[in-house]
């Protein structure tokens, strides 16, 4: 499988990656389907696995803890704080570590900072950064990074007011057709090298009918890495194929797919662009 290098820090990821949202809530419906996935895809060549202590109450770092145990070597692991404030972090970070059976995170991100109240809440001298960056030092944490959903504007304000080693947000065709990320956050990006991941390739099951040419056009995009989330070993040797090599959409491939799911692209379908 293809790899890129996720900006400044240096290591190569695969342009596949394991969202790990679906590993903690409704399918895989067991921790041996959700275990025996995760170890499948580190067999296939993805090496970079996504993570949140929000995702089914922890369920989904103590299913990837438990393949860390004995192949924490082969991933690039990143988590993500979901609270805002310095004592709410510290045990958040603490929690993650002991779920997921490691001494490091390769990558913990301040997640969902949507909108310009929590960017401010999660920069002050109290805030869930301030955790980040003791941990960074404490040899706990590797790279800083943020997630946006919502709003590039604020993403970009995001990148102007700290030099995050990444960023991760929407890239699928919904998200793009909709609003994009790229004129805003790209620029600033390059110049900084900061690493881009991608999500929401297939829009939360939108595009379902969509699936394999959603997850392609996704993946073709200016990214280091695109997160799917994958419900079974057979979803995942499919996406897998796409690539392995890499099998960008053609020309026609993309305009077709964007014609029949433009109806789609709109809040009302997009529970994470509504305000």
């Amino acid at each position: 499988m293809e790899r890129r290098q996720l900006g400044r820090t240096g290591e190569m990821v695969s342009v596949l990656g394991l969202g790990g949202g679906r590993i903690g809530l409704s399918k895989p419906t067991s921790s041996q389907e959700a275990i025996a996935l995760i170890h499948r895809a580190l067999d296939l060549g993805v090496n970079y696995i996504d993570t949140a202590s929000s995702y089914g109450q922890g369920a989904s770092e103590e299913r990837i803890g438990e393949v860390m145990k004995a192949r924490r070597h082969e991933v690039f692991l990143a988590a993500k704080v979901d609270t805002r404030t310095r004592a709410e972090a510290e045990r958040e970070i603490r929690g993650s570590m002991a779920r997921l059976h490691v001494d490091t995170i390769d990558l913990l991100q301040l997640h969902g900072v949507n909108d310009e109240a929590t960017l401010q809440r999660v920069l002050a001298s109290d805030g869930a950064l301030a955790v980040v960056l003791d941990a960074q030092k404490a040899g706990m944490v590797r790279f800083v990074g943020l997630t946006n959903h919502l709003d590039p504007a604020v993403l970009r304000h995001a990148l102007e007011l700290y030099d995050f080693d990444t960023a991760l947000m929407p890239v699928g065709c919904l998200d793009n057709l909709y609003h994009g990320f790229y004129e805003e956050v790209m620029p600033l990006a390059k110049k900084r090298n900061i690493g881009l991941i991608g999500m929401k390739a297939v829009g939360h099951g939108v595009l379902e009918a969509h699936g394999a040419a959603a997850v392609r056009y996704a993946l073709a995009q200016p990214v280091a890495v695109t997160l799917v989330g994958m419900n079974s070993i057979e979803q995942l040797e499919e996406n897998v194929a796409m690539a392995s090599p890499l099998s960008p959409l053609t020309s026609r491939e993309e305009h077709d797919l964007l014609e029949a799911v433009k109806s789609l692209a709109h809040p009302e379908h997009m529970w994470w662009r509504r305000r």
